[in-house]
């Protein structure tokens, strides 16, 4: 991408749909949450690659050249998005601009013949991530069966095509079919951690233990002056969060 004389590498780019906006929960800080793009030449960037392009200056309104002369004007800015989201994007572009170039205008065909003129008449690519907002009580099952009779129904010669729902929370450590994708090593790393507790708790125990006929000369003190169970009981309990804090 290009601005005036500025030249970037940005990799972290997609086209998506404008119901991005409000499937997930990241907000436009600048720009028209309802109409993040108001034409296929319109451009949604983050902060910071606002600040990288253009400065302190407002980056609405301003045009950007991709590629080689295609000219894109920046309609909204987007917040950061949060470390731990699967989500890193810094540059998107509507579908319906990757709907115009691939298919309306160079005619996407798969055997030289058949020439789609709508991305919604393509069966046959499977590159696109497709979320979808479901209620509560939704049967994943039945609509898994019934996006399978949609595809089905529109290319009978890909029967059968299974479709599988994977829920949002399930993506970093589960693979597509549920098997693991990671949740195994993150149960390796808390047997690990439960193990140093145990084995700290038990040298603990073993120093309170070793130490307390040193104190028993301190309880009998505290007792004579005064000091009851309850207040006995307390001390050493602080004393063990505190030292189990600071280790």
């Amino acid at each position: 991408m290009k601005y005036k004389e500025k030249i970037f590498i940005e990799k972290s780019f997609a086209f998506v749909d404008p119901s991005y906006f409000s499937v997930f929960n990241f907000p436009l800080v600048q720009g028209n949450q309802k109409l993040p793009f108001p034409d296929n030449n319109s451009i949604v960037i983050t902060a910071s690659t606002a600040q990288r392009y253009f400065g302190n200056e407002d980056p609405i309104g301003k045009t950007v050249t991709i590629g080689v002369d295609e000219l894109c004007v920046v309609s909204g800015v987007i917040a950061e998005y949060p470390e731990n989201s699967s989500l890193q994007l810094q540059v998107l572009l509507p579908l319906s601009r990757f709907n115009e170039q691939a298919y309306v205008k160079n005619k996407t065909t798969y055997d030289n013949k058949t020439y789609l003129s709508s991305m919604d008449m393509d069966w046959s690519s499977f590159s696109f991530e497709t979320y979808l907002l479901l209620t509560p009580q939704a049967n994943l099952t039945a609509l898994t069966k019934k996006l399978q009779q949609i595809h089905e129904r529109n290319k009978p010669e890909d029967t059968p095509v299974p479709y599988v729902a994977q829920p949002l929370s399930k993506v970093h450590l589960y693979h597509m079919d549920g098997s693991d994708g990671g949740i195994g090593a993150v149960h390796i790393f808390m047997g690990v951690a439960l193990m140093i507790i145990a084995i700290a708790s038990i040298n603990y125990i073993n120093l309170s233990t070793a130490r307390s006929l040193n104190r028993a000369k301190e309880v009998g003190i505290r007792k004579i002056i005064g000091a009851g169970k309850r207040e006995l009981f307390f001390q050493f309990i602080i004393e063990l969060h505190c030292c189990f804090f600071l280790q």
